[in-house]
């Protein structure tokens, strides 16, 4: 074999072993009431895991309380209204450590900005997702006109993926969430359908387009700042919004959340592929819109963007080939090892 065999063997050899690294930041942020219902708890902090993926497996989140004004206790839970903005710098990121991440929640006397959370006990709190139930009991709400909410402190033009919680504790509640960037206008709707009433709850888990919705790729200003806008749908007169998760710096590629591009991430992928109702553990990494938001389908979106992620020693591979583990990286390396002998052998003589 001669000396260009040995070469592209142990390039192969260095780019199955190598990887990318980058670190993800999730902030997690729940919206509640101060809540002093004479009848009990209508609103607690949240801790737990989110629709968002996380590869550091955090479940911090930060509790962002606004200070209503009683207008309502009663059996389903205390509604009130709140007038002065509040504002909480330097978020922790999901495991705990302080960022330099902040958000404003701005107040709207004039068109109303109110805040709602279920009792204990109540009927109703069983119409709210079981497995996050304290991120989904309590909301803030937007009535008469889009209200809004700022997060500050990223890096300009940072690119954010967020998941937005906007679900009631009724069917009547469609919250249209709305962020403007570079790029244009991001939108989506939570239908409210999921969660059924306190009359006839709908026994569920947190559901995309039900309790959530998610806005890939959003882009943070020259300033490093995000305003998302909330407003009711159609068919609602309020809009909830319970809370949300901000995703920065995903590694694109990254199948199974250690903060590398390498050849386990591709195994998930062949692993998994075609198959449906997928997550990011399975090989989801993105759809036709691209971004880090998977769309339930494991296919060739998901291996073009780990192919196009994926290190190699030179740069020119431009399909990498089908590994076969081990054995490969071993028959590359001896390569190397037989055109060294080679190599000494000429000096030598």
């Amino acid at each position: 074999m001669n000396r260009s065999y040995y070469i592209a063997a142990a390039t192969l050899a260095v780019a199955l072993v190598a990887s990318t690294s980058r670190a993800t930041t999730v902030i997690n942020i729940d919206f509640g009431l101060q809540g002093d219902h004479p009848g009990g708890v209508v609103s607690a902090p949240y801790t737990g895991a989110g629709a968002a993926f996380d590869p550091n497996g955090g479940t911090t989140w930060n509790p962002v309380i606004v200070v209503d004004n009683n207008a309502f206790q009663g059996a389903p839970g205390e509604f009130g209204f709140w007038t002065a903005d509040v504002t909480k710098p330097n978020l922790l990121n999901s495991q705990g450590a302080a960022t330099s991440i902040g958000v404003t929640l701005t107040a709207d006397a004039a068109n109303g900005t109110g805040a709602f959370g279920i009792l204990q006990g109540s009927p109703n709190l069983g119409a709210v997702a079981t497995n996050a139930v304290d991120l989904m009991r309590d909301y803030v709400i937007g009535f008469n006109v889009p209200q809004k909410v700022e997060l500050t402190g990223f890096a300009p033009n940072t690119q954010v993926d967020l998941y937005l919680y906007g679900a009631g504790d009724t069917s009547n509640r469609d919250t249209l969430f709305t962020v403007v960037d570079a790029n244009g206008s991001h939108s989506a709707t939570t239908t409210g359908t999921i969660t059924g009433d306190g009359n006839n709850p709908v026994t569920h888990t947190l559901t995309l387009g039900g309790d959530y919705v998610v806005l890939p790729a959003v882009v943070a200003d020259g300033t490093g700042k995000i305003t998302i806008s909330y407003f009711h749908g159609a068919g609602s007169n309020e809009a909830p919004f319970n809370g949300l998760q901000a995703v920065f710096g995903v590694l694109p590629g990254d199948v199974n959340g250690d903060n590398l591009v390498n050849m386990a991430d591709y195994q998930l992928i062949r692993s998994n592929f075609q198959a449906t109702g997928a997550t990011r553990a399975l090989g989801d990494l993105t759809g036709p819109q691209g971004g880090n938001v998977g769309d339930g389908v494991v296919d060739f979106f998901d291996f073009a963007q780990w192919q196009q992620h994926f290190p190699s020693a030179t740069g020119a591979f431009d399909v990498v080939p089908e590994p076969t583990g081990i054995a490969l990286a071993a028959i590359a390396m001896g390569g190397v090892v037989q055109l060294r002998r080679r190599q000494r052998a000429a000096a030598r003589a």
